[in-house]
């Protein structure tokens, strides 16, 4: 591995880092806003599950639901993102091995989250 493949590199480590610390942040900023929407929102239904065709009109409605299936779809999204990134710097990097790896997990994410919905 030369500097610049070494630097390169490093660029998609802090990228992925990036990535990982902003999903996050915004998961938790979701749901404490949505837990504490349900504590002011003597209305609110707390067990109910929400469905994602719901979930635009339940944005709309300002319903606590809302934020918390926000809150929790950023925390699933996150690490999928975080592999979509790695495959495209891998591709960049022209590691093949790797990329195909990677690809097969973010395929594997994909095809879970098509299988469970």
């Amino acid at each position: 591995m030369n500097i610049d493949s070494g630097e390169s590199m490093l660029r998609l480590s802090r990228r992925v880092a990036k990535v990982l610390r902003i999903g996050a942040m915004l998961s938790i900023a979701l749901l404490v806003i949505g837990v504490i929407a349900l504590l002011f929102r003597a209305s609110a239904n707390v067990g109910a599950t929400l469905l994602l065709t719901e979930l635009p009109s339940a944005i709309a409605k300002g319903e606590p639901s809302a934020l918390l299936t926000l809150g929790i779809l950023a925390m699933i999204i996150t690490p999928i993102a975080r592999v979509f990134i790695l495959v495209e710097g891998f591709l960049a990097h022209k590691d093949r091995a790797f990329a195909l790896i990677g690809s097969v997990v973010l395929m594997i994410l994909l095809l879970s989250i098509a299988l469970a919905y």
